[in-house]
């Protein structure tokens, strides 16, 4: 049995990381409802065949949402949890012999030089290669339309030559001032590393320029590639945490032969989150896939006809992707991830099926499901599950 002890499930989620829960999908509105509310920021869903108010987690103040196995399922595709990257052209394969190199980039040379990269890229077949000269005033920039009061991440990868770093700043380009001042990198070795800033899109600004620039030295060089500025209250898919409570119609479910998903997101074949009732018997699997480097975690003897509690973690910063199943870790930690790439696909989003088509429906009732833009730690995990 689901060991929850208090009334109010949600209250409890909401609790937990409120700055990083982007989307909480309580599906246990009243019969009759077609559209499953998110209590967060609007980032509804659209029921197709499934029924309301059905039995709940004991305890939980919820009812749940009964899939059939055939055609349900809860599309939860929203521009604004999806989250596209406000970047175009961001990994520079666009890309031209002479000056403008770069579709959507603007460029300044400079005294300096700028070259598209075809052999020292981090994803793709192109990067950008930014050499300076005497005054270091070589630098590109891409333009992201912003909302005022919007929280946004700016993400690159870049690497130095093995000397020098380059450097990068936030410009308001409404306003003309610097919303986050130009600072180094910090990656002076000549291989990929991760840079990340998080900032606040200032009142009356409405257009930002991301810089990408020369190192402060003479002659000296960086790369830079795989670039992306996106809200930090939508999907990011580097980092994050995906929890979903469900419950097997009957105990045949299990072994049906069948795949059934819980909760899907994905861009396509090399970039997926999603967590299923596979095709073999008696097992979950959790499948976390990026830049096409999948990490995955199968769990078996499942029988249990009761809600069950399952979540997954994953940062690309710490390295690390984790499994649970009620409160508890599954399999080990894995580690060497791969690179997330590019925008969810709007059929690919959903609880309940892998597509809407749908494919893979599930088979059972599903209560809550939730996404932070965060992995949460195992401590956080076991709270909510003993909530």
């Amino acid at each position: 049995m689901f060991p929850f002890n208090s009334g109010n499930y949600i209250k409890k989620v909401r609790s937990v990381r409120p700055d990083r829960l982007v989307a909480l999908w309580p599906q246990n509105e009243p019969l009759g409802h077609a559209v499953s509310t998110e209590i967060i920021r609007g980032y509804d869903g659209a029921y197709t065949a499934v029924t309301l108010g059905g039995v709940g987690v004991p305890g939980s103040g919820l009812t749940s949402a009964g899939y059939d196995g055939a055609t349900s399922y809860n599309d939860i595709y929203t521009a604004g949890f999806a989250n596209d990257n406000g970047l175009a052209n961001p990994g520079f394969e666009t890309a031209g012999g002479a000056p403008p190199i770069w579709a959507n980039w603007a460029e300044n040379a400079g005294d300096g030089a700028l070259a598209n990269e075809v052999v020292i890229v981090h994803e793709g077949v192109d990067a950008a290669k930014v050499t300076s000269g005497a005054t270091s005033d070589t630098y590109i920039y891409g333009a992201v339309t912003v909302i005022p009061g919007q929280r946004r991440r700016l993400r690159f990868w870049s690497q130095g030559d093995a000397v020098n770093a380059g450097r990068y700043f936030v410009w308001d380009a409404t306003n003309g001032a610097y919303i986050t001042p130009m600072a180094s990198t910090g990656i002076t070795a000549a291989a990929w590393g991760m840079v990340a800033v998080e900032y606040t899109v200032p009142a009356g600004c409405v257009l930002v320029h991301d810089f990408l620039s020369c190192p402060n030295v003479n002659g000296g060089i960086a790369y830079f590639d795989a670039c992306e500025d996106r809200r930090i209250d939508g999907f990011l898919g580097d980092k994050g945490t995906i929890l979903a409570v469900a419950q097997v119609a009957n105990v045949g479910v299990w072994t049906d032969s069948k795949a059934r998903n819980i909760v899907t997101f994905i861009v396509g074949a090399g970039d997926q989150v999603y967590i299923q009732r596979t095709a073999a018997n008696n097992t979950v699997q959790f499948v976390y896939r990026a830049g096409g480097v999948l990490e995955t975690q199968t769990s078996g003897a499942l029988t249990s006809l009761d809600f069950v509690f399952y979540a997954m973690t994953w940062s690309k910063s710490d390295d690390e992707v984790r499994y649970y199943i009620n409160g508890l870790q599954a399999g080990l930690t894995d580690t060497v991830l791969g690179t997330w790439v590019g925008d969810l696909d709007h059929i690919k989003m959903n609880i309940g099926a892998s597509t809407t088509a749908p494919l893979n429906p599930w088979s059972g009732n599903i209560a809550a499901a939730a996404y932070w833009s965060c992995a949460l730690a195992p401590e956080a995990i076991r709270y909510l599950f003993l909530a």
